[in-house]
């Protein structure tokens, strides 16, 4: 599996990368700025995303929106304004920074497409 984080802060982007190799994404690539995003989705389509809402080079959210309309995969918004991004992409989740890693996990779980649950 293969995530991609649209990211503009290094710290969170490495520990947003850390805990989804922990969860079992073999592959993840950073993106600090729109174009970045785009261009990364161009070479390896991903199975998550996990996207800030602003960036200082662009806007997460306009990334997710220019990837979304020609692929439908799951986004996790990890944003400082929860409400605008909830807007973004419904039904999908938000964390609002800062975050724990518990809550990451939750959401990536909500999202995984083949998650299964324990018996």
């Amino acid at each position: 599996m293969h995530a991609l984080v649209i990211e503009d802060d290094p710290i969170i982007a490495m520990l947003i990368e850390d805990e989804l190799h922990e969860l079992g994404y073999r592959t993840v690539e950073l993106a600090s700025s729109e174009e970045e995003a785009i261009a990364a989705v161009a070479q390896t389509c991903p199975d998550l995303i996990t996207s800030d809402g602003s960036l200082i080079a662009g806007s997460g959210a306009g990334a997710v929106r220019r990837i979304r309309a020609s692929l439908k995969v799951p986004v996790i918004f990890i944003t400082g304004d929860p409400e605008r991004a909830r807007d973004y992409v419904p039904g999908m989740p938000v964390l609002e920074k800062p975050f724990s890693i518990w809550q990451l996990i939750a959401a990536v779980e909500e999202v995984r497409p083949h998650a299964s649950s324990p018996a």
